[in-house]
């Protein structure tokens, strides 16, 4: 009960707290995910490698340049590896329902959890744009059922609420992906050139028409 009435008695700023971070990973979940991520790879790569330099007896400022070369390593990986666990454990559930749904019979889990593998990780960046939209629509409705949990209303505004923040998140997060707003400059550029551009003639000559007037009979 303690929990509860220090929970109750700081609500408003907890729900504060929780309506930001549900916003910004409802809009922006892709975009955080890429930003954060090399992060926590550099630091568990920086101590990495300071625990490898000690292992090997080094001392000076070596521990440190060992570090910086573990911190950018990771850094550049860690992305790649945590959108394959990611794949990873949720083809491993696929797969866990297959077995299960089927008697018994490994190999169709097995099948199942591959192919849902291949699927999962080429469409990482659409279940991150899934899974961040689903968090911070939960995390807002819970934000603003603490901000006003005293209004009985909040019980059923608060889920519509995160419903609809939940929804327009992953549709904005999809159109900013499909319009090139995560895309390489080379490849915006390609999508936003006009189709009716057309390639000019070289040479700088005109090409003649074929429109020519008829003579008068």
């Amino acid at each position: 009960m303690a929990a509860m009435d220090i929970l109750y008695e700081y609500s408003v700023p907890i729900g504060i707290a929780l309506l930001m971070v549900g916003l910004i990973l409802a809009y922006w979940g892709l975009k955080t995910w890429r930003f954060i991520l090399p992060i926590i790879g550099g630091m568990i790569g920086f101590y990495l490698g300071l625990f490898i330099s000690s292992l090997m007896g080094l001392t000076g400022f070596t521990p440190y340049i060992v570090g910086a070369v573990c911190a950018a390593i990771c850094s550049s990986l860690f992305g790649l590896l945590a959108n394959f666990a990611l794949s990873a454990a949720l083809a491993a559930i696929v797969a866990y329902g297959v077995f299960s749904a089927s008697g018994g019979i490994w190999i169709a889990g097995s099948i199942a959890g591959a192919l849902m593998f291949f699927v999962f990780y080429s469409k990482a960046d659409e279940l991150v744009e899934l899974i961040t939209s689903a968090i911070g629509g939960g995390m807002a409705a819970l934000g603003a059922y603490l901000m006003y949990y005293h209004q009985e209303y909040m019980v059923y505004v608060a889920p519509v609420l995160g419903l609809g923040l939940f929804i327009s998140g992953l549709v904005y997060q999809y159109r900013d992906i499909s319009h090139g707003g995560n895309a390489t400059p080379r490849a915006r550029k390609k999508r936003t050139q006009p189709m009716s551009a057309k390639k000019k003639p070289s040479g700088g000559h005109l090409q003649p028409s074929n429109n020519r007037p008829k003579p008068p009979m």
